[in-house]
């Protein structure tokens, strides 16, 4: 019985990997250089995923990828959106 316990989670475990190995492929196809920042642990189809990124589109793009995944079956948002501020731009006149 030990052992093939041992063996469903030694699959789960590579499941677990392939998974990941997959959300990192489709985030590094993105143009948005904070998504590669994201951090992800995938845990029997459950994603948690963790970061700052630049805008609320960045955020869901990730979430986005995610949900469309169909081993991904819980999505734990850990993400925080850090808006960059607006330069406003002086016009001096002489």
């Amino acid at each position: 019985m030990g052992n093939s316990m041992q063996c469903i989670a030694a699959e789960q475990a590579n499941h677990d990997l392939q998974v990941q190995y997959q959300i990192f492929e489709l985030i590094s196809q993105k143009q948005f250089p904070s998504l590669n920042e994201l951090e992800f642990e995938v845990d029997s189809g459950k994603v948690t995923v963790r970061g700052m990124v630049h805008s609320f589109h960045e955020r869901q793009v990730a979430i986005s990828i995610l949900a469309n995944l169909a081993s991904v079956r819980i999505i734990d948002d850990q993400i925080e959106v850090s808006y960059r501020p607006i330069r406003s731009m002086r016009v001096t006149r002489e």
